[in-house]
């Protein structure tokens, strides 16, 4: 038996049902990460981490992450790495570290609908690390052209909800979903064309994994984990978080539409074939 946690609050009752052989523990910081790894040790049950690439740039959690939780990893029984940074970087805590990326079912996707506006989507927290603010600012530079003929649905909960609706006063163009289950996401996805993902920093990114499945193009910042895969082909376009590039970005894709179609196309190829889709 293999027990997955994210540490949820019932986690002593969960365990004692479960009695798991081996326990995957998705995080290294939770607060209830120290009870799970008493557990292990108490029942001589083995556990990994499976865990994202962190910051580099952020020194100060690098060096926290060395005192802190250098020794969780070293005294785990291995780690799964979601991309060849996080590899690399864990690797040398834990000598047992393998790639493991998320993965998606690619063929539960459904094809893109026909639109006659152009469809911009972002999913995710509305947090600043994943750059919603840079992306209501990218609006004031789209002429009033692209302003008249486009739609962009946010998809999420966070803090900033609340900017986002006063901006839709200000935009009538702005649509604003909750969070939602994958199945309905697959449906608001298929009226889309291109997911916008601006992030600061991100681990990885499992929203742009679910556009490419979807058929759609992509506008991703350059400090996202997922892009090891993208990078290598010219099928999104890659941006420093900024509102004017943001806005550029749009713009390129708004008056060069057949790009949309192309990169989309290519995009589901991609998933299609790496070990992000599920199948493989």
């Amino acid at each position: 038996k293999i027990y997955y946690s994210l540490c949820d609050h019932n986690l002593k009752s969960e365990l004692k049902k479960y009695n798991p052989n081996f326990v995957i523990i998705g995080g290294y910081k939770h607060k209830k990460i120290k009870l799970l790894i008493d557990f292990c040790k108490k029942n001589k049950t083995k556990y990994l981490f499976w865990l994202e690439r962190i910051n580099k740039n952020f020194y100060l959690k690098l060096f926290l992450f060395k005192i802190l939780y250098g020794n969780r990893i070293r005294n785990s029984n291995g780690v799964l790495a979601i991309g060849n940074e996080a590899y690399k970087f864990y690797k040398q805590f834990q000598k047992n570290t393998f790639k493991l990326p998320y993965s998606i079912d690619v063929k539960k996707f459904k094809k893109p609908k026909l639109q006659k506006k152009t469809n911009f989507i972002f999913v995710g927290q509305f947090i600043e690390r994943k750059g919603i603010q840079s992306i209501l600012d990218s609006f004031d530079h789209l002429n009033k052209n692209i302003k008249d003929n486009i739609k962009f649905t946010f998809i999420g909960r966070g803090p900033l909800k609340k900017k986002i609706l006063n901006k839709s006063k200000e935009y009538n163009f702005i649509r604003l979903r909750k969070f939602m289950n994958v199945k309905n996401l697959i449906n608001i996805l298929s009226n889309n064309k291109i997911l916008l993902f601006p992030s600061n920093y991100d681990g990885w990114g499992v929203a742009p994994m679910e556009a490419m499945s979807a058929k759609m193009a992509l506008i991703i910042s350059k400090n996202c984990g997922i892009n090891e895969y993208l990078s290598k082909s010219d099928n999104a376009i890659f941006i420093d978080v900024e509102p004017k590039n943001i806005a550029k970005a749009m713009s390129y894709y708004f008056f060069n539409k057949n790009k949309i179609y192309l990169h989309g196309k290519n995009n589901l190829k991609l998933i299609k074939k790496s070990l992000l889709n599920s199948i493989n």
